[in-house]
Formats: C-alpha cells, sequence, structure tokens
C-alpha cells in the first residue's frame, strides 16, 4: 500500500507540473523572476513533470511486483537523470537562446548533443526496466538455458536427479542478474531451495525446478499453459535419455 500511495502523489504532482500547478518542485527558494533569467518555464514544467511521472511509475511498478524492487531504484536514477540533464541542458539552453541571439547558432549543437544523450539514456533505461526475454532449449541430450543480459546455462539430462513443477513460487532474493517487470533471471536465494539459478518470467509464479548435483535450476515460460506444456516434454526426454 505504501508504494501506491507514494507512487500516487508522485503522479499526481507530475500532472500538476503541465498544468503550470507545481512550480515550485523546481523554483524551490527562487522567484519565478530570477529563474527566468537563467531557464526556460515551460520546459522546466515539462522536465519536471516527466520526472515525476517516471518516478510516480516506478513506485507503482515496486507496489505491483514485490520481487523486483530494483525497479524503484532504477526508476529513481531514470528520474534524476531526467531533471538534473533537462534542467541544466535542455531548459538553461533554452533560456540561454531567449536571451543571447548573437551565439544561438554556437550554442545549438550543444543543445542537439544533450537531447540526443537524454533520449539515448532513457531508451537504455527502459530495456533494463521493461523488456527481455527467456529462451529455454530442450535438446536431445540436454537442456539450455539463457536469458537477457545474463550468462546461459546447460544441464545435461545425465546430471539431472529430479524435476517437479511448483505454483506460487517465491523468487527470493537476487543477488546478480536480472530482476524487471518482464523478467527475472541470474543468481537468486529464497528460504526453499537457498542459492539457485534462475530463468523466470516475472509475472508467471508457475515453475519447473531441476536438481542437479551442483544445485537447483529454476525455469518457466510466459504462462502456465506453456509452463505446463514443457513440463510435460522434459519429462519425456529424461525417460528417453534413461531407456
Amino acid at each position: 500500500m505504501f508504494y501506491f500511495i507514494v507512487g500516487g502523489i508522485l503522479l499526481i504532482l507530475g500532472c500538476l507540473c503541465f498544468v503550470k500547478k507545481a512550480d515550485f518542485l523546481f523554483l524551490r527558494h527562487r522567484s519565478m523572476e530570477d529563474f527566468e533569467k537563467e531557464y526556460d518555464v515551460n520546459s522546466a514544467r515539462q522536465i519536471t513533470g516527466l520526472s515525476m511521472l517516471i518516478l510516480g511509475c516506478s513506485f507503482v511498478l515496486a507496489g505491483l511486483y514485490p520481487s523486483t524492487l530494483p525497479l524503484l531504484v532504477m526508476g529513481a536514477l531514470i528520474a534524476v537523470l531526467v531533471q538534473k540533464i533537462g534542467l541544466n541542458r535542455y531548459a538553461s539552453y533554452l533560456g540561454f537562446l531567449k536571451t543571447s541571439t548573437a551565439t544561438k547558432k554556437a550554442a545549438k549543437p550543444l543543445l542537439k548533443g544533450s537531447t540526443l544523450f537524454t533520449i539515448v539514456v532513457l531508451i537504455c533505461s527502459a530495456f533494463v526496466m521493461f523488456m527481455g526475454s527467456i529462451n529455454i532449449e530442450i535438446n536431445e541430450k540436454d537442456i539450455h538455458l539463457s536469458a537477457t543480459l545474463t550468462p546461459s546455462k546447460t544441464v545435461e539430462y545425465k546430471n539431472i536427479q529430479s524435476i517437479a513443477q511448483k505454483e506460487d513460487f517465491a523468487f527470493g532474493t537476487r543477488s546478480f542478474g536480472v530482476g524487471n517487470s518482464k523478467i527475472s533471471s541470474g543468481k537468486f536465494r529464497n528460504d526453499a531451495l537457498g542459492n539457485y539459478d534462475l530463468y523466470a518470467y516475472s509475472n508467471n509464479t508457475n515453475v519447473i525446478i531441476i536438481k542437479t548435483k551442483d544445485g537447483y535450476v529454476v525455469f518457466n515460460q510466459e504462462d502456465t499453459k506453456k509452463t505446463d506444456a514443457m513440463f510435460d516434454k522434459l519429462k519425456e526426454k529424461l525417460e528417453e535419455s534413461k531407456s
């Protein structure tokens, strides 16, 4: 509930910025007259509103996906980058261009460069926060697991001691890898298994658990139906490998 309340407040503040009702967020102790000497006010409102909306969405997502709290940290980082780069580069240059036409041509490349850098940062951050895929290949002699930004893993059938399927599996905490609204992958730890390797979609807690002599490997597919089908296929492969 805490994340939703804070997220809601931040989203409201973000919307108020766009309708000129939350100038205090960027003015702080300065008067509007002094601020206009260095910055373009409309740009400052848009930038501040955008950063508030990003931060608010991050809190809401953290509330929806408790196992992916790094979303909140990443969202806060993006919000800070948008606010700092936007005000110090974009809004300040627009304000500068209004008062100094003689150097307008010289300032344009700097403005374009700062804008391009901000766009690149936002795209890369969005990829880390909201994208990713899990790829599971059931081969003749082994199963190969891979995920976005995570080292792949191959497990031979002869090294599998047991397999099981579990619903409502708690991923636990991540020590290395990716944890966002789309996928959870890498090195994880929970009370049931201890340290284990995870290759899973975050919104599906129905998983397949493989036990080997080296530890546990946990994975799933996008939904329960596909995970069930993969579990049946893996069981068949294990039976064939033993015959």
